[in-house]
């Protein structure tokens, strides 16, 4: 597949998601709230560290990122991957979930530098403590490549997006 039908394949991934972002935002609105009220009686009850906190955090970091504001995101997914890494480790499969939202959510921004290196940290683990053929292994694939398409490095998009498909049918 050359680079233009991949391209155009791309922009109508990218309608498409548009299209559900807006009819979403107003749910996610309220969500939000209620994910605020949940951050805060967990971090009361028990404690800005722990595991649920953690979860808390993540959560209302992925509903900023849903209704594009990338900065409270960013500052919810930065404090969820600390806690993570303190329970849990740096190579943790929960951290990597930690670490992918964090390299999406740059990757939104266009902060490649930030998003690849997290992206690619996020592969090594999937693939190391799942398999290299699990549904999560060809999600982080898809990230990863998402990332190289956007700096129109199409040479290192298009293998690990057709890698990311063949995971895929295999485990459907």
């Amino acid at each position: 597949m050359g680079a233009q039908p991949y391209r155009i394949f791309r922009r109508q991934k990218m309608k498409s998601m548009e299209g559900q972002a807006n009819l979403l935002e107003a749910g996610n609105s309220d969500k939000q709230k209620l994910q605020i009220k949940v951050l805060e009686i967990s971090e009361n009850i028990l404690g800005p560290e722990h595991s649920d906190t953690s979860l808390a955090l993540h959560n209302l970091g992925l509903t900023y990122y849903d209704l594009g504001k990338f900065d409270k995101a960013l500052n919810a997914q930065i404090k969820s991957l600390e806690i993570h890494e303190k329970i849990f480790g740096r190579t943790h499969i929960f951290t990597a979930s930690a670490l992918n939202n964090l390299g999406l959510t740059y990757s939104a921004l266009a902060k490649y530098e930030m998003a690849i290196p997290l992206q690619v940290e996020v592969l090594e683990i999937r693939e190391k403590e799942l398999g290299p053929n699990h549904s999560d292994t060809a999600l982080a694939l898809n990230n990863l490549a998402d990332s190289y398409f956007d700096l129109a490095l199409y040479e290192k998009s298009l293998p690990l997006e057709i890698r990311a498909v063949a995971i895929t049918k295999k485990v459907l």
